[in-house]
């Protein structure tokens, strides 16, 4: 049950690439739609740091929503949330910068 649950939150956004882009929005209550939209349009030369901010703060609530409020562990996935748009960021401005050179 669980891992159906798991492929469903990391299906939905690359199923939600292939519709138009107001339909997309709705599979963003699911945080890993939003580094996916920021892929897309960094890709295309959008912006997209907008996507990542949002991809932190929905991060932040699937955790207090999933009611992880054991002290340290609660402060290390809040950590790991709060950093992983800031990697994400980095690993993207690589890649256009890449892409820009070809």
């Amino acid at each position: 049950m669980c891992s159906s649950a798991l492929n469903a939150v990391t299906l939905l956004p690359i199923v939600a690439y292939f519709v138009a882009r107001p339909v997309q929005f709705a599979t963003g209550v699911f945080p890993t739609y939003w580094p996916m939209r920021a892929l897309w349009s960094g890709a295309i030369g959008e912006t997209y740091g907008g996507y990542l901010i949002i991809e932190a703060l929905a991060s932040v609530l699937a955790l207090l929503v999933s009611g992880t409020h054991d002290g340290a562990q609660f402060r290390a996935r809040l950590t790991r949330s709060l950093l992983s748009p800031l990697s994400e960021l980095k690993l993207l401005r690589e890649a256009v910068r890449r892409g820009s050179r070809r």
